[in-house]
């Protein structure tokens, strides 16, 4: 029903507007000048999205109220970040945004599927399994955040990767 959507739509407005708010107020107060904080609570919420989607039980009741999602479920957050990220792809105001998401993967271990699944589907991340012990592997993730950034990061990972790396989660954000 369109009016359901629209009480969808405001809830998360609602809900990312709160957390935004209240990651910058705690980084500000933690941080040594708090006049000089940037960061992206969009991209902050796609990533804990992401992560949520491998999580249950206390775990993820966390992550769900940390992003002010409390009383959703898994697949409603997942429905409502999809679609926030839907809606920032279009812009009337001739502002370039790009937003990417990925998952890259130690080569050899076992993943839910589901989770990938998962995290394609909502997220549109790339999902790439990558032999971390390789000498490239940090140069191979950090050339993917270097594509999507415009080349405005041009590292992400610092090499080598730690051997009991698991997972590299990332979200990278091109605004102009």
């Amino acid at each position: 029903m369109a009016g359901e959507e629209e009480k969808v739509d405001n809830d998360l407005v609602v809900a990312s507007n709160s957390m935004g708010l209240e990651l910058v107020r705690r980084l500000s107060a933690a941080a040594t000048d708090p006049t000089n904080v940037f960061v992206s609570p969009v991209s902050v919420a796609l990533a804990l999205g992401m992560a949520a989607n491998g999580a249950s039980g206390k775990t993820l009741a966390g992550i769900l109220k940390t992003l002010h999602l409390d009383r959703w479920d898994i697949a409603a957050a997942n429905d409502g970040l999809s679609g926030l990220m839907d809606d920032l792809e279009g812009d009337d105001l001739g502002a370039e945004l790009a937003v990417a998401n990925s998952l890259w993967l130690r080569q050899g271990l076992p993943f839910r599927q589901d989770y990938l699944d998962a995290v394609r589907a909502y997220y549109q991340a790339r999902v790439s399994s990558l032999d971390f012990r390789a000498a490239d592997a940090a140069a191979t993730i950090n050339a993917w955040v270097a594509e999507q950034t415009r080349e405005r990061i041009q590292e992400i990972v610092n090499p080598p990767i730690d051997p009991q790396a698991i997972l590299f989660l990332i979200n990278a954000v091109y605004f102009k």
